[in-house]
């Protein structure tokens, strides 16, 4: 599984800001922070969220609540959802119109809600490697 570590975020926050302004050494380790959390484990080693989907919506919830930069965390969070997707070669469809309800999700660290949406728009015959 590809995974997005916190240089990518800052990259991808970055290009949608037009803002490569350095983080503070706390932000960096809140965003570190915010890129391990789709792959903690529980106890017995088993990740907690085992699904490529489960994965992205964390790291989306995870971004708003934490909220590593100064300004548009929830942005940053959609597209870095997506991308968590995409590079796992998971495709969404039809999804755009309907953006909102998975912002709506993140807002309110629905981790549940925000996988299920993503499931939801899922373009078929797009799965993880």
């Amino acid at each position: 599984m590809n995974k997005l570590v916190s240089k990518h975020l800052f990259a991808i926050h970055s290009m949608l800001t037009d803002n490569g302004t350095p983080l503070s050494e706390e932000r960096w380790q809140v965003l570190n922070d915010v890129a391990a959390a789709p792959f903690r484990q529980n106890e017995n080693y088993y990740y907690i969220y085992r699904s490529v989907a489960a994965k992205a919506a964390k790291l989306g919830c995870e971004m708003v609540k934490r909220k590593p930069f100064e300004q548009q965390n929830e942005l940053t969070a959609v597209v870095a959802a997506l991308t968590m997707l995409e590079v796992n070669g998971i495709r969404l469809a039809d999804y755009r119109k309907d953006i909102d309800t998975l912002r709506a999700c993140f807002a309110s660290n629905d981790v549940t809600g925000a996988e299920a949406w993503l499931e939801q728009h899922r373009q078929a015959g797009t799965d993880c490697c």
